[in-house]
């Protein structure tokens, strides 16, 4: 789940407890709808196979508003993977240490905050987008980091953090995680895929600075 730049006895614990800390309290609420907002502007009331990269602990399967077959997960986390293994029965798991795509087509491929923490993101776009059926759709989720509203609720959390870690250890984690901004995700984003929706959380007819979240509908 954690990069290999943040050392093994720092990563353990924050397994453990990152997914727990972003999704109680008012985090917990503005990232549930994050996932809820995914789901909005797709062209298909049945995705058949469905693949989530970087579920981590909290899968995006929960909040579907469409029916499917099949469900996968690819972690490239172990910790991850036993834990999807045990608590949600009906997602197909898959590990791979270097997040290797699968050989299988499919439906809908997402990525739900999860594209602020790949290198080259692009490539991973570009090998992914190969993947989907034609009539299926390419769904992301992105925090707006930088942005106004983004910086404040993060120094707000920082400040109120459950996860044991000074300001600085807090501040390095983030700086070494997301390591794709706002800016140049999209800027990747526009140049690979022509037809796409974007749209914002909370306040999808303001700029995106005074956001939390962006999200983009890709269908092919």
């Amino acid at each position: 789940m954690y990069s290999e730049r943040i050392d093994k006895k720092l990563s353990k614990k924050l397994e453990k407890l990152h997914s727990k800390e972003c999704y109680s309290g008012t985090s917990g609420l503005l990232f549930n709808k994050s996932h809820e907002s995914l789901e909005k502007f797709l062209n298909k009331s049945k995705y058949n196979n469905i693949l989530e990269i970087g579920a981590g602990l909290t899968p995006h399967m929960q909040f579907l508003k469409h029916d499917f077959d099949n469900y996968f997960c690819l972690e490239n986390s172990k910790f991850s993977i036993k834990y999807l293994n045990k608590n949600f029965k009906n997602i197909k798991t898959i590990f791979s240490a270097n997040s290797q795509i699968p050989k299988k087509k499919f439906d809908r491929i997402i990525l739900s905050h999860s594209l602020e923490h790949i290198y080259k993101p692009e490539k991973l776009l570009k090998d992914i987008y190969k993947k989907l059926n034609k009539g299926g759709v390419l769904s992301i989720a992105i925090p707006i980091d930088p942005g106004f509203l983004y910086n404040f609720a993060r120094n707000f959390k920082r400040n109120s953090n459950k996860l044991g870690l000074n300001n600085v250890e807090y501040d390095f984690v983030n700086a070494i995680e997301h390591i794709n901004s706002y800016q140049n995700n999209v800027a990747i984003i526009k140049y690979l895929f022509k037809s796409f929706k974007k749209y914002y959380f909370p306040f999808n007819f303001l700029p995106s600075n005074l956001n939390l979240f962006c999200f983009f509908q890709i269908y092919k």
